[in-house]
């Protein structure tokens, strides 16, 4: 059963985060909602009926998902944040909240019955990353897909990263070795947002800044038309890459 719009309007602003990267989330759900439909417009045509989600955060893609109609089973560590997930989408029948790392979650009951994984944002906070991959990989089964996005380029690491506890950013080449070595067959590999990086480096190593400053954000989020039509040049650099992995059968 799909949600309605309305349901996006459930997260609101919280007047006072508890941590850093909870206010990034917060800002990114508030004043970036077509940023938010950009990333995930790269994984809609390969997600199916029941997508399992690590590192859901507030709900910003839970909610996404379920207003199309989208099954979630979303995954969520941070207590205080899975509170918060909880609360915004509990009206919603196709959702169902795990309070786990993704090493922690029943596995066996889910495998066969999910079609995707997303991990948007999230590897990049997992120390052991290739085990991470390896529990993905075997959370899918045989036919799945995992559809990835994670910062890029260890040069643009800087403040911000540190405070949302960074523990690396990935190259292309890193990522392909890490998906191949964890069993998934490599459908496509790239890196996205080339104009965000260059914002990243003078935000996050030049300013220095440990936050995402709402006013150039705002901004940015008007160019997004514009950006989606620059990524199809695929240039060799971006904020971010995006990675989709198939298991194979």
């Amino acid at each position: 059963m799909a949600a309605t719009t309305a349901s996006i309007a459930t997260a609101k602003w919280h007047p006072d985060p508890a941590s850093e990267q909870e206010e990034i989330l917060w800002r990114l759900e508030r004043d970036a909602p077509r940023y938010n439909e950009w990333l995930l417009s790269r994984a809609l045509p390969f997600l199916g009926e029941h997508v399992f989600e690590v590192g859901a955060g507030i709900g910003t893609f839970t909610l996404l998902l379920a207003e199309r109609g989208i099954q979630v089973t979303a995954a969520e560590p941070d207590q205080a944040l899975a509170d918060i997930l909880e609360e915004s989408t509990r009206h919603l029948p196709g959702v169902r909240v795990l309070r786990q790392e993704i090493g922690d979650v029943p596995h066996e009951a889910l495998r066969g019955q999910v079609d995707s994984v997303i991990c948007f944002n999230v590897l990049e906070h997992v120390r052991d990353d290739a085990a991470a991959l390896r529990t993905i990989h075997g959370l899918l089964g045989s036919t799945g897909q995992l559809l990835l996005l994670a910062p890029a380029h260890p040069i643009l690491f800087g403040e911000t990263d540190r405070a949302v506890d960074h523990e690396r950013r990935y190259t292309t080449a890193g990522s392909k070795r890490a998906l191949t070595d964890a069993g998934f067959e490599i459908a496509e590999v790239r890196y996205v947002n080339p104009l965000g990086a260059a914002g990243w480096l003078l935000s996050s190593r030049v300013l220095r800044r440990r936050t995402l400053p709402r006013g150039p954000l705002k901004l940015y989020e008007r160019l997004i038309p514009g950006l989606r039509l620059a990524e199809r040049m695929r240039l060799p650099f971006g904020l971010s890459v995006w990675a989709r992995g198939i298991c194979g059968t």
